[in-house]
């Protein structure tokens, strides 16, 4: 199923036509009759009594966030922060939305991109160090505070000075993500490339925290292949990797 019809549709009414004259449900205030804005799915993550929860984001509300994403002056911000993110060569991020390099087999092109980035990466750093370990972030998107967009984006001084700031990036997307979730700052919605593009900002920013920290510990050894919350790490100190991760 595409929607790219709706969503080409939706980006023309928008190129000439603010939001707020679309749609009365973009609102700050989420009234009860917007309840079912989203559509949401739940899946069974084990087979067990692990649940996920994906939402179809309303398509006016995602191409309103990805036109506000994808200024010029917007995205060479955010691609400048994604720099600085991977500043650190022994944290590598595998996880960011690629191009589908085979248009007909997107699935197909995903896996051939893990398999050699994140498996055979693996394998290669396995014959530099002893030891491996997995990890994750326990329900990652569900807890990731929407205030800290701007935090990464800006730096959390300065974002927390300015977090009344209308034209502040992060402030907007954090903005347009609460408004879509009915207001909430915990949490955003999962199931959706621009999502899992606005975690890796959070994440993103979070390997340069870790990275700072490391330094910090006078840790040098090691290497951390990331995608999306799940992190391998690998030590020739088995001590030193139970201490630190």
């Amino acid at each position: 199923m595409t929607f790219s019809i709706a969503l080409n549709k939706i980006n023309d009414m928008l190129s000439s036509k603010s939001i707020n004259n679309l749609a009365d449900c973009y609102a700050s205030e989420i009234k009860p009759r917007h309840v079912n804005t989203n559509h949401n799915i739940l899946i069974n993550k084990d087979g067990k009594y692990t649940w996920r929860s994906l939402c179809l984001i309303h398509p006016l509300l995602y191409i309103d966030l990805v036109r506000e994403i994808t200024k010029e002056t917007n995205w060479s911000l955010i691609q400048s922060k994604f720099d600085d993110f991977k500043s650190n060569p022994k944290i590598t991020c595998m996880s960011l939305p690629q191009v589908e390099i085979f248009e007909p087999y997107g699935i197909g092109s995903r896996i051939a991109f893990w398999l050699e980035h994140v498996e055979k990466e693996s394998i290669r750093s396995s014959l530099d160090f002893q030891f491996i370990l997995h990890t994750d972030i326990a329900n990652c998107y569900p807890s990731i505070y929407t205030h800290s967009i701007a935090w990464a984006l800006h730096g959390k001084e300065f974002a927390k000075k300015h977090r009344s700031c209308k034209k502040l990036l992060g402030n907007k997307i954090d903005k347009k993500i609460r408004q879509l979730n009915f207001d909430q700052t915990n949490g955003i919605p999962q199931g959706s490339v621009l999502m899992d593009f606005i975690a890796e900002i959070v994440l993103g920013c979070l390997d340069r925290i870790l990275s700072n920290k490391l330094d910090d510990s006078g840790i040098g050894k090691y290497k951390i292949i990331r995608y999306r919350d799940d992190y391998r790490i690998f030590s020739n100190d088995r001590e030193e990797l139970a201490k630190n991760f």
